[in-house]
């Protein structure tokens, strides 16, 4: 089964985005691990709206590479919307996928459906995440 660490940074839909992430990945098979030490694939949610956001993206994606298993590190969110796909402190073994729903379906297809249970629990929330509209919708007006 491929253990996928998710880790988030920024603002509330970013959270939401990643709890949405964490469910599809959950209910493809995948299983989701707590620390970005012992996945097989780490995806970073990452957040721009400050060079300190940026200073951490890059910092989470460090963290990530020195993981047992050599993980995979997938780069998504809204670094790669503002700044683009190339960065020069990634490494072979990262990927840069814009959109949040297609680093689900790339992580997917890439590692197949596992047949084994997911051990990913919701923790309990007093309160949930409601998104009131996708920037893409936004945009093409």
């Amino acid at each position: 089964m491929t253990r996928v660490c998710l880790k988030t940074l920024g603002c509330r839909t970013n959270k939401a985005d990643s709890i949405k992430m964490a469910q599809l990945l959950v209910s493809e098979g995948v299983e989701l691990v707590g620390s970005e030490l012992e996945a097989d694939v780490v995806i970073v949610n990452s957040c721009t709206v400050t060079s300190g956001a940026d200073r951490d993206n890059r910092r989470l994606v460090y963290k990530a590479r020195r993981g047992e298993n050599d993980p995979r590190v997938v780069l998504t969110g809204c670094m790669p919307m503002a700044h683009g796909t190339e960065h020069p402190w990634l490494d072979d073994r990262s990927i840069v996928i814009t959109d949040r729903t297609e680093a689900v379906k790339w992580l997917v297809d890439r590692y197949g459906k596992s047949s084994g249970q997911p051990c990913h629990k919701q923790k309990n929330m007093s309160r949930t995440f409601v998104k009131i509209q996708e920037v893409s919708a936004v945009n093409s007006r």
